[in-house]
């Protein structure tokens, strides 16, 4: 590769290569222009996009307090609230199956506070076993020299 072929590339890689974090592409400049609009700064697009989720995740908090029992509250908690779905975690397996029970009026009621929700996913985490040997801070009674 001679040097006008490297220089070459590299504008080629500067031209259609990704762009940097607060960088707009040329396609977007262009699509800006074509629209007769401002061009969105892209940090400010990724804030945005953020906050959105955000804000529909809070909506989601405060409809599952609205729908969920008061006992329930303590041992629950809306992990994520993506598109269409909510995702509750549950701490205890046996209230994880009876909300998966009564996930149908769960769900009713919890898309009548929040349109779009279509989905409830209910996760219980798993709870780590504990060992049947206990530690200690004394030394074992096996090989000591």
């Amino acid at each position: 590769m001679n040097a006008n072929q490297y220089l070459r590339l590299c504008e080629n890689s500067r031209r259609w290569g990704p762009a940097g974090l607060g960088e707009s592409s040329r396609r977007e400049t262009a699509r800006a222009q074509r629209r007769g609009r401002p061009q969105r700064d892209p940090l400010a697009i990724v804030v945005g996009r953020a906050a959105r989720n955000l804000r529909r995740r809070e909506a989601v908090v405060r409809a599952w307090q609205r729908c969920a029992e008061p006992a329930w509250l303590d041992v629950t908690e809306v992990v994520e609230a993506a598109g269409d779905s909510a995702t509750i975690s549950v701490v205890n397996p046996v209230l994880a199956s009876e909300l998966r029970r009564q996930h149908r009026r769960l769900l009713r009621r919890l898309s009548q506070l929040v349109p779009g929700i279509r989905r409830i996913n209910f996760e219980c985490p798993s709870v780590p076993l504990m060992n049947s040997q206990h530690e200690t801070d004394e030394p074992s009674s096996g090989s000591q020299t």
